[in-house]
């Protein structure tokens, strides 16, 4: 498949999901799906989008819509965001860093060398219980 592995078992956990919906078509690619708990959504394919805003976040059809997709024998993938198939990954990640020559091999310049940047360490957080005026009552120590 075009999937990648981790949204593949997502999709197969909730395919098994689907089975407790049941859709009823409401013209062209719209439905309204009826769980087995008394829930209602809409579901519209061709928007990929469904009432219960799950398919919306995610990009991965919900089990109601994956309920209508099998309701009219169409391939799951084909309702999946792009952003998780294999196909998207490789072009995202087909572009390499060009290697470079070591420092040996760099032109010498006349600006100055780029040094780290000053280090101030931070001022200790040991003094932030209140000291007391020599007039004031010590509390007496938990033991």
């Amino acid at each position: 498949g075009n999937l990648c592995p981790r949204i593949r078992k997502l999709v197969e956990k909730v395919k098994e999901d689907s089975a407790t919906s049941i859709p009823t078509w409401a013209g062209k690619f719209l439905f309204q799906v009826k769980t087995m708990y008394g829930e209602q959504f809409s579901v519209d394919l061709s928007g990929r989008t469904c009432s219960c805003r799950g398919w919306d976040l995610t990009g991965i059809p919900c089990s109601h819509a994956m309920s209508c997709i099998f309701h009219i024998r169409e391939n799951p993938e084909n309702f999946i965001h792009d952003c998780y198939k294999k196909t998207t990954q490789m072009r995202i990640y087909e572009l390499v860093i060009a290697p470079m020559d070591g420092p040996d091999m760099w032109e010498p310049t006349d600006l100055p060398d780029v040094d780290p940047p000053n280090y101030e360490p931070k001022k200790s957080k040991l003094n932030k219980i209140r000291r007391k005026e020599p007039n004031e009552i010590e509390a007496s120590k938990r033991k």
